[in-house]
């Protein structure tokens, strides 16, 4: 039923738009990954973050995955 009634002229909504960073630290992404098994340190999740410009990456182990944990990781 779906197949029949869908249009076939396609929808363009927008195009997506690369931002590219000219500078390090211009644009930094970060993703969260776990929860593992509790580390030694009592972490259970890591903070993954690179910076678009170098694709310089840092894991950081959290024990929390809270907005104040993720800013002072930031932050330091």
């Amino acid at each position: 039923m779906c197949q029949r009634a869908k249009s076939t002229v396609s929808k363009r909504k927008g195009e997506l738009k690369y931002l590219k960073p000219s500078r390090p630290n211009e644009i930094v992404t970060m993703d969260i990954a776990g929860p593992f098994p509790i580390s030694n340190l009592g972490n259970s999740h890591i903070l993954i973050i690179v910076c678009a410009f170098t694709k310089f990456s840092r894991a950081i182990g959290m024990h929390k995955t809270t907005a104040e944990v993720i800013a002072a990781i930031l932050i330091d």
